[in-house]
């Protein structure tokens, strides 16, 4: 999770029920962190808002939540409830700015332009749908903030699987500078991936299928199964044959 990102929560653990609760009595706001592949949370992580709350019947809660600002943990306890309470220091995007980061922010657009246009042809409506929830990109100016944009685009919320997950490591850069090399780099790895994925045969084919309306799919699929089940075994030998 990443400011600027939404999320929908099915909250059933009584643990989560509790931190709910708690969260609607003061002030609608909690804070998340992921865990770490080596055990444990990470230690920074990003404050949300509830924005939506629905109890059903059985008790669950139905939340829409987005994030607001990143921040670090300086100490964590379990409470008796199941969840954990943070005393918390907040992250300030642009802490640590330095002469060369607005260049190297602005070093990002050309391979940020190419992603979106190679993005828009896989998954238009996702890509459009993400831009529309976070919003215009920060300006130049506030490379912190644009850095923290860039990596939510990149892994978007429901995710598109085509960069590395830079949210984590974001989240933990110690300075302006750090933040733009891990979006860098994830930028640049995603590219290549997508420009593979671009020149495959087979992507081609299934965009063309996405591309038309469904019964004129239905029909392409059915009248390709209905060659390959005219053809004969012998038909097939004879081919390989000549």
């Amino acid at each position: 999770m990443l400011p600027l990102q939404r999320m929908h929560l099915n909250v059933f653990e009584p643990r989560y029920r509790s931190l709910v609760r708690t969260s609607l009595a003061g002030g609608r706001r909690f804070g998340m962190v992921g865990f770490n592949p080596v055990g444990g949370y990470h230690q920074n992580g990003v404050e949300v808002l509830m924005e939506d709350c629905v109890q059903t019947p059985d008790g669950r809660f139905q939340v829409q939540i987005v994030g607001t600002r990143a921040f670090r943990i300086v100490e964590a306890q379990q409470q008796p409830e199941g969840y954990i309470h943070a005393t918390v220091s907040w992250i300030d995007p642009e802490g640590g700015c330095q002469e060369g980061d607005v260049a190297a922010a602005e070093s990002l657009l050309p391979g940020l332009e190419e992603w979106q246009e190679l993005v828009r042809k896989e998954r238009p409506r996702h890509l459009e749908s993400v831009l529309q929830e976070l919003g215009p990109m920060p300006p130049l100016e506030q490379p912190g903030k644009m850095a923290m944009w860039v990596a939510a685009l990149l892994n978007p919320l429901p995710p598109l699987g085509v960069a590395p997950e830079l949210r984590a490591p974001v989240l933990a850069a110690d300075s302006v500078a750090a933040r733009l090399a891990v979006v860098k780099n994830g930028l640049e790895a995603s590219l290549v991936h997508l420009r593979q994925m671009a020149k495959s045969p087979l992507r081609k084919c299934l965009l063309l299928l996405t591309s038309v309306p469904p019964p004129v799919t239905m029909v392409i699929v059915v009248a390709l199964a209905c060659m390959v089940s005219a053809t004969s075994p012998a038909d097939v030998q004879r081919t390989l044959n000549t």
